[in-house]
């Protein structure tokens, strides 16, 4: 008979009642803890750059040199080899 009884009669409390600004403030905190769960996540996708061999997230397909084939670099080194050229 005491299972039927909603919970308040129970003996347990009502859940707490949050201010829709708090409740803004957590859903944009959940929402930053999953976008850095994915920024973790996607370490996993570095590649290497094939002049100074360090992984990077991002690499920029050109051609450094005369053999003409194209190679994959980071900005910092994309910048030596392309001769300052945009």
């Amino acid at each position: 008979e005491d299972q039927h009884k909603p919970a308040e009669e129970k003996g347990a409390l009502p859940p707490p009642v949050v201010p829709e600004k708090e409740m803004k403030k957590m859903r944009k905190k959940a929402a930053k803890a999953a976008k850095r769960e994915k920024r973790e996540s996607n370490k996993l996708s570095l590649k290497p750059c094939v002049i100074c061999n360090r992984d990077q997230d991002l690499l920029i397909r050109c051609q450094v040199d005369s053999s003409l084939e194209w190679k994959m670099v980071c900005g910092k080194c994309w910048r030596e080899v392309s001769g300052g050229v945009v």
